[in-house]
């Protein structure tokens, strides 16, 4: 499965140098550039080397006016850029606020170009982004919840980074001021830590480009866990279901089915855990591990209260099911709170991943749902004909891949 990378790191971290590297070792990779604004100038080594992830202002290009007399001026010994990129994007308040790519970074605004990172994805590639506030990282995964997260740190500081980022071909006046935004941005992530996915991906930058070095193996290992050994299968929907009436669940789960492939297409994308006859709470390996893998999650608890918690339910197999105060199958709040965990861990918002149905009628009164879901803004269909559910569960699916 493709995926998009996004590489973070403090300034001066080597994010470059490791995109360098992750090249030669993917061979889907495809780097996107950003658009950036006129308060971000070329630096010296960009216009030496002709390389950048940006795409600049075209008041910098040297086939204009300008751009030949603020190189003339700024830059009198060097030869005019070659193998940058130029662009004529205005940018205003209103686009900046409504646009998710967009984003300020030391007085600059970048536009992560989004049209690219999708081209990339349905041409069988994996796009690389940098970017430098873990606030864009956030925005992206709601457009990507399937993309890898690297952060790379460096193992310099101080003098000693700005030293090694001259030794690569950076002006000393460009190193200073990267060393200066370097702890900046580490305090930004610092403080943003607990915001991110817990499964990001830190890699520690010893600059060292051997193919046995520390980067390259690092590099090597995620490869194989994020891309080679990657299980999660997107747009796909795993139900979870209580089997007090098994005939009225099948009935539920088909109304989602038909649902979910008006809106993501038909085929093998819709499944649920098997029944079990016996009555007994054991939760299969397949059901954890599909909590693991699938796209979405949709948690019926139509069948999962009760008025009388002492009736028998099952018998059978030496196995006796009771009604009980938590409802007919505990294991469906059991797998419910799996779920908003694995999606909180791979940096999704449980509300663009997560529905919960269930049936209401005239003697239903209040909330149905007796745990707190983490915040208001939890998908919750009460339906009362399987009509409605299925109306209203295309809706949020439509809602959810839009």
């Amino acid at each position: 499965m493709n995926r998009l990378i996004i590489v973070a790191g403090a300034g001066g971290a080597g994010k470059s140098f490791f995109l360098r590297m992750w090249a030669n070792h993917d061979p889907n990779a495809q780097r996107i550039k950003k658009f950036v604004s006129a308060g971000r100038a070329p630096r010296e080594i960009e216009i030496r080397t002709g390389e950048s992830d940006l795409i600049f202002d075209r008041k910098y290009d040297p086939n204009t006016e300008e751009g030949r007399a603020w190189y003339d001026e700024k830059y009198p010994d060097l030869e005019y850029p070659k193998g940058l990129m130029f662009h004529d994007r205005k940018y205003n308040f209103t686009a900046l606020t409504s646009n998710a790519a967009v984003y300020d970074y030391h007085g600059s605004f970048y536009e992560v170009d989004v049209d690219s990172i999708n081209e990339a994805l349905n041409n069988g590639k994996n796009p690389i982004v940098i970017v430098r506030r873990c606030a864009t990282i956030r925005k992206l995964l709601q457009k990507y919840s399937t993309a890898v997260v690297i952060y790379v740190q460096s193992i310099l500081s101080g003098q000693d980074l700005i030293d090694k980022l001259v030794a690569l071909g950076e002006s000393t006046e460009d190193a200073r001021k990267r060393q200066g935004r370097n702890t900046d941005d580490l305090n930004d992530y610092i403080s943003s830590i607990q915001q991110l996915p817990s499964n990001i991906r830190v890699v520690i930058n010893d600059f060292n480009e051997s193919y046995t070095g520390a980067v390259f193996t690092q590099i090597r290992d995620i490869y194989q866990e994020e891309f080679v050994n990657y299980k999660f299968k997107e747009k796909t929907v795993f139900v979870i279901q209580s089997y007090a009436n098994n005939a009225y669940s099948t009935d539920v789960f088909d109304s989602v089915k038909t649902a979910v492939q008006q809106v993501l297409g038909k085929g093998n994308n819709v499944f649920r855990a098997d029944f079990r006859q016996d009555g007994s709470y054991m939760i299969p390996e397949h059901v954890w591990d599909s909590l693991d893998q699938y796209d979405c999650i949709v948690c019926d608890i139509t069948n999962d209260r009760c008025n009388n918690c002492s009736e028998v339910i099952q018998q059978g197999g030496g196995h006796i099911c009771k009604k009980n105060v938590q409802g007919v199958s505990p294991n469906v709040w059991l797998e419910l709170g799996y779920a908003l965990a694995r999606l909180r861990a791979r940096g999704i918002r449980p509300e663009s991943r997560l529905i919960v149905v269930c049936k209401v009628d005239e003697n239903t009164s209040g909330t149905v749902v007796p745990i707190d879901l983490g915040g208001t803004s939890i998908n919750v269909i009460r339906y009362n004909n399987l009509i409605v559910l299925m109306r209203s569960v295309q809706e949020q699916i439509a809602n959810m891949y839009k």
